[in-house]
């Protein structure tokens, strides 16, 4: 686990909301996220763009770097942003750019979750979230497969316990 960050090394004002011309901005040299814009392409195709990116004061992109590219490709003209009054060579706006980068790395789907929304959509929906008709395929698939085959009978008196297969949770329910 990394060392945690006693205190802000500084703290940054509200954002303020902007749009401004791609061409005021420009990729930060030192961001080492590769991506597919193509799927958030077909997002903003879809919805707009719903997201601000992050800019230094100087224009660099701390956070947003593939929806800019994305952007570019369908032609966008401006985009909506959070200029922070950091220079893009500064420790902080590096600091902002990893951590951008490295929490998602720790996020996670609830499948089940995840396959209930996916399947409520029509082609054109799961399209347009940027999945595959595929994906939900072998998302039911895995989540069919990790079910649990049978479950246990609860007693003559109603009680029950049982040991999750997947996650190891105990439950009793301690009517017994």
């Amino acid at each position: 686990m990394a060392a945690k960050v006693k205190q802000a090394r500084r703290i940054l004002p509200e954002l303020n909301l902007e749009t401004v011309d791609v061409e005021e901005l420009r990729q930060h040299p030192a961001n080492p996220r590769a991506a597919d814009p193509e799927l958030i392409a077909q997002s903003l195709a879809a919805h707009g763009q719903f997201r601000a990116i992050v800019i230094s004061e100087d224009g660099y992109i701390l956070a947003g770097n593939h929806t800019y590219q994305a952007a570019l490709s369908l032609g966008r003209a401006s985009m909506q942003v959070h200029r922070l009054p950091i220079k893009g060579d500064s420790q902080q706006a590096l600091e902002i750019m990893l951590a951008d980068n490295r929490t998602s790395d720790f996020s996670r789907y609830d499948d089940a979750m995840l396959a209930r929304i996916l399947g409520s959509l029509d082609e054109e929906g799961v399209a347009a979230a940027a999945w595959e008709r595929g994906d939900v395929e072998r998302l039911i698939k895995k989540l069919a497969a990790e079910a649990p085959v049978e479950f246990p009978e609860a007693s003559p008196n109603g009680a029950l316990a049982h040991t999750c297969p997947r996650c190891g949770f105990q439950f009793d329910d301690g009517a017994g």
